[in-house]
């Protein structure tokens, strides 16, 4: 129960700017910690913000730093609504002034589509943070798409590494399902074929029948 109270907390601090009643003592000393993170979260975030609009951060600023190239094909902007449910994919619960902060970073074209930003981000504190309850889990999200500078530098490698992957496992299932499809005859005299060494062949012809593994189509040729 306590952990659903800091959870609609934050919600109303972080989004309305409602301030709960918590009994004093412990209640009260924890949420004031929870307090400061979403304070310094939101003041992070403004200070990006305006550094955007007037170019970007100092020079010399550690922030300052070039950004990383979009990588894939996900080059459309989203849209409020999009970048809403992409976070909603993942568990994440968002209001439009948020996810319009997020659409003023430096990739917004990131925050959806195969593979997203949201994905990524979602991902690394599923993995650091998973013994935290939703409600922190929410807002260390929030935090992490506005302000985690580390994040934006992985998260180009971090998908790369994904459409590899996923790349590799559609031309497995491909391949796996063109092979359960082999000839079972042979396509000049008719007589059954015999495996050998990854093609079907047919002895009294003298022809093999192979596997192409780009077109994932089945061809003869002479032995």
């Amino acid at each position: 129960m306590l952990q659903l109270k800091y959870y609609i907390a934050l919600c109303d601090y972080g989004l309305y700017e409602i301030e709960p009643n918590f009994s004093p003592g412990l209640e009260t000393s924890i949420w004031l910690q929870m307090k400061a993170l979403v304070d310094f979260s939101s003041y992070r975030s403004k200070t990006n913000s305006d550094n955007g609009k007037k170019g970007g951060a100092p020079v010399g600023n550690q922030n300052a730093r070039k950004q990383p190239e979009t990588t894939g094909n996900n080059r459309k902007q989203p849209d409020i609504t999009s970048v809403i449910q992409e976070a909603k994919k993942y568990g994440y619960f968002i209001d439009k002034g948020t996810a319009q902060n997020f659409l003023e970073l430096e990739n917004p074209e990131w925050l959806t589509g195969n593979h997203s930003f949201i994905n990524f981000t979602a991902e690394r504190i599923a993995e650091k943070y998973y013994s935290k309850s939703a409600g922190e889990k929410n807002a260390i999200f929030i935090s992490a798409i506005k302000t985690w500078d580390n994040l934006r530098y992985e998260y180009p490698e971090w998908k790369t590494r994904k459409e590899k992957r996923e790349t590799e496992t559609l031309w497995q299932a491909a391949f796996d399902t063109a092979w359960e499809n082999h000839p079972i005859k042979c396509i000049h005299c008719g007589e059954d074929v015999f495996e050998y060494a990854e093609e079907f062949v047919c002895k009294p012809c003298s022809v093999s029948c192979g596997l192409n593994k780009n077109t994932f189509e089945w061809e003869w040729r002479k032995l």
